[in-house]
């Protein structure tokens, strides 16, 4: 059996329309920003089924939507493929539901918490039914417990869940694994010490304890002090040595055996004592692990927030490979949290439920206008480093290293530094845009949108006419030189009319719901900067980046530098009168002869604009491309005035 739907109302985040959410067989990983209801979905499944740790949870007036009491929680979940076992043993709960020509045996789990009032006692009551429409019967506790889930919780204290002490969760994990039970119960004189089960080894203890020779010795002294010193003759009195909590239940001896035990690890480079957070945390999940391994029937969940809480890189990803590996090989089903992008990074994105704002969005293929061919193209290049997308509050895609660099350094100067607005850039490397576009898309267009604003920065790559000769090659000043099989084109290939089909072309490739594409006004970005009004600082940067291994070797004064090309500008670019023109022979730098490096030049214009407009941002607006500004204003709802 696994769940396979989950619905929430009036629980924290969620409200009265609540979430609706269907969950797939194996692993499960529910990614979002800090409050946006993961851990509300975890709580709500625990609440409602139980958890094995036998913890209880008591539901406070925070549990209710915004605090309304008056509301009443209701949380369904509904588990499927039960195996022939499981149906005979829910029988009396279970749904027949008609997919098509075939009937399914369903099973539905109704949890609800209300708030009242009898006389002068609040109280809030809780009520458990089974049925599609919650009028089936009550689970009684046995079938309850095949329904518990493994729960284990952020920033656990995985030492002491593991050390020896009454109610230990290591007592309870092996209390239920078989081969601790097998073996003999009794000891006998030609029995092997080996073939004792954990009760007999008990039981032998108890024998040898009581027995022992000084022990018996003690009790006889005992009795003669009491006999000779404090009794009369007619007393009938005796001592007796017995061990304290000696239980003829045989569950109560072998929890009290296993009680005595403590779980850690052998280092041989490390002191007892001495193990850090993340190796006890893994200690802690390969015990839980290994419960759910020894099941045939039950629900198989296992419920884990932040694997990656105390562990290492590189630990994280041999966990994320492990829990999906073991959701296929065990059946077991596991659902997850996670604030890593390390870890969002390598879980197949159809696994994936994004949570904004107590709505849940599935990324499986089903829900979002991804294709097939889309969904292997991002397992393969959705690393880290873009996987940040998933935790943001708006999220700006880029083709290029320039944009990525310089973009956050222009944000800070017009006071929307991403950093203070949550905004999350991605650079694709120039393939693939609209494919991370589109996992922000639904498929369905009458369902709620994902509301996460999302700027896709792409170029419209038509190049001026002059481009050509001043960019390319001389020899293009005659277009009888061009190349046949030229994959650019310019200006004069297109009526005005044609560039704003080609621009809408552009922009239909990614946009739609909350993503948004914004399309350069002229050919590339760098282009764009020099031709609104940044051609000075574009040239230098670029004149830079080419002789930057002497300025990191302090062979060369970047003052110095920077004053030579400052005045180098101006005795030649600067008297170009044409703006095509002009912007083209800057953008020459990056295409022709030694070739400016993008990156590193727009390493050094970054330095450059926040040395020159940090102090006046109003200066730097103005010679901002238009489309870089209406970026800017979509994502920070019109911060930047005209």
């Amino acid at each position: 059996m696994h769940l396979s739907n989950l619905k929430i109302t009036n629980f924290r985040c969620y409200d009265e329309i609540g979430i609706d959410l269907d969950i797939k067989k194996g692993l499960t990983v529910f990614v979002g920003e800090n409050d946006s209801g993961k851990t509300a979905i975890i709580d709500a499944i625990r609440y409602a089924i139980g958890t094995r740790d036998q913890e209880w949870n008591k539901i406070k007036d925070t549990d209710f939507y915004n605090e309304d009491t008056s509301r009443e929680i209701k949380i369904t979940c509904k588990f499927e493929e039960l195996s022939q076992n499981e149906s005979g043993i829910f029988l009396q709960y279970l749904t027949y539901e008609q997919t098509g020509e075939s009937v399914k045996e369903v099973l539905y789990f109704n949890w609800s918490a209300k708030k009242k009032i009898i006389g002068k006692r609040e109280f809030i009551s809780t009520e458990i039914s089974s049925g599609i429409k919650a009028d089936g019967p009550s689970f009684n506790e046995d079938t309850r417990e095949l329904l518990k889930t493994t729960y284990l919780k952020p920033l656990r204290d995985a030492e002491n869940a593991m050390s020896s002490r009454k109610n230990s969760r290591l007592a309870q994990i092996l209390k239920n694994i078989d081969s601790i039970k097998s073996g003999k119960d009794k000891y006998e004189k030609e029995s092997d010490l080996k073939d004792l089960s954990v009760l007999g080894i008990a039981n032998l203890a108890d024998s040898l304890l009581i027995n022992h020779k000084g022990i018996k010795e003690t009790k006889e002294q005992i009795d003669n002090n009491l006999s000779d010193k404090f009794l009369l003759k007619q007393d009938k009195i005796q001592s007796n040595i017995e061990i304290k909590g000696k239980t003829n239940n045989t569950d109560q001896q072998l929890k009290q055996m296993l009680e005595k035990l403590t779980l850690n690890i052998e280092k041989e480079e490390l002191c007892s004592g001495t193990l850090g957070l993340g190796t006890n945390n893994l200690l802690y999940m390969a015990c839980e692990l290994l419960l759910l391994q020894q099941e045939d029937d039950g629900n198989k969940m296992l419920l884990l927030e932040e694997p990656e809480s105390h562990i290492h890189v590189q630990r994280q990803l041999k966990i994320l490979k492990s829990l999906q590996n073991e959701a296929i090989k065990n059946n077991v089903q596991i659902l997850t949290t996670t604030h890593s992008p390390i870890l969002a990074s390598v879980i197949k994105l159809e696994n994936v439920v994004l949570i904004q704002n107590g709505k849940a969005f599935s990324l499986g293929k089903e829900h979002t206008k991804l294709k097939p061919s889309d969904y292997s193209f991002l397992e393969r290049y959705l690393d880290a480093t873009k996987a940040n997308l998933f935790f943001a509050k708006s999220v700006i895609i880029v083709e290029g290293p320039s944009e990525n660099i310089l973009l956050p350094t222009i944000a800070k100067i017009l006071d929307c530094d991403f950093a203070d607005y949550g905004v999350s850039i991605v650079n694709v490397d120039g393939t693939g845009l609209s494919r991370y576009a589109k996992i922000f898309q639904r498929s369905n267009e009458d369902e709620e949108f994902v509301n996460i604003p999302v700027a896709c920065i792409t170029d419209l790559d038509i190049l001026p006419n002059c481009a050509p000769e001043i960019c390319l090659n001389e020899e293009y000043k005659n277009r009888d030189k061009w190349p046949k099989n030229r994959r650019w084109k310019v200006k004069s290939e297109f009526d005005d009319e044609g560039i704003e089909n080609k621009r809408k072309e552009i922009r239909e490739k990614c946009e739609g719901q909350n993503v948004k594409s914004f399309v350069s006004d002229e050919w590339t970005f760098e282009y764009n900067l020099a031709f609104a009004g940044l051609g000075k600082e574009v040239y230098i940067a670029a004149k830079l980046s080419k002789i930057d291994e002497e300025l990191v070797s302090k062979k060369a004064s970047y003052e110095d530098s920077y004053h030579e090309y400052e005045e180098e500008y101006s005795k030649t670019i600067e008297k170009i009168n044409d703006p095509e023109e002009k912007a083209s022979y800057i953008h020459s730098e990056f295409t022709k002869g030694t070739k400016a490096s993008k990156p590193i030049s727009a390493q050094y214009l970054a330095k450059i604009l926040d040395d020159n407009y940090s102090k006046n941002p109003a200066e730097l607006q103005e010679k901002l491309p238009n489309y870089i500004l209406g970026m800017f204003n979509y994502l920070f709802n019109d911060v930047i005035k005209s």
